[in-house]
């Protein structure tokens, strides 16, 4: 794949995207649901996940979803600033 200016800049704008919306608006409902010790393991499941499908990435689509998805595996590293 050809990373170009642009597909990177969309690459690192899915990236702030889905880091705001993980951190700043499910952090606190999913703990609250959940739990953070669940909420924790459930984070390491995906984060595990991503990376297969970091992995497996081969279009540009694939790259956008499978970043977002990575990215939005790690929101519990925002519990420390909760507290």
């Amino acid at each position: 794949m050809d990373y170009t200016p642009e597909k990177v800049g969309a690459i690192l704008t899915v990236v702030g995207v889905v880091a705001l919306i993980g951190r700043g608006l499910l952090t606190g409902l999913f703990t609250r649901r959940w739990g953070e010790a669940s909420v924790i393991k459930a984070s390491l499941l995906m984060a595990a996940l991503g990376f297969v499908f970091l992995l497996a990435a081969h279009t540009d689509y694939a790259v956008f979803f499978s970043t977002g998805f990575f990215v939005f595996s790690h929101f519990p590293a925002a519990f420390h600033s909760l507290r």
